[in-house]
């Protein structure tokens, strides 16, 4: 069983994104202190496991 070929203007139909009209019920802006109290704690737990890492290196080397 043979497929089909899809044409250039059957491809090129397919990739034009549908714009949508709908607005945020709120804008992004407002949520910047949130974001930047998640990345503080992103950023402690990672310095945490680094120094954690590097103390089980130095213990067992």
């Amino acid at each position: 069983m043979k497929r089909r070929r899809r044409t250039r203007a059957e491809k090129q139909r397919r990739i034009v994104p549908q714009i949508s009209p709908i607005k945020a019920d709120e804008p992004l802006i407002s949520d910047v202190p949130l974001i930047k109290k998640d990345l503080l704690k992103t950023l402690i737990i990672s310095i945490f496991l680094t120094v954690l890492l590097i103390g089980i290196y130095i213990y067992l080397g």
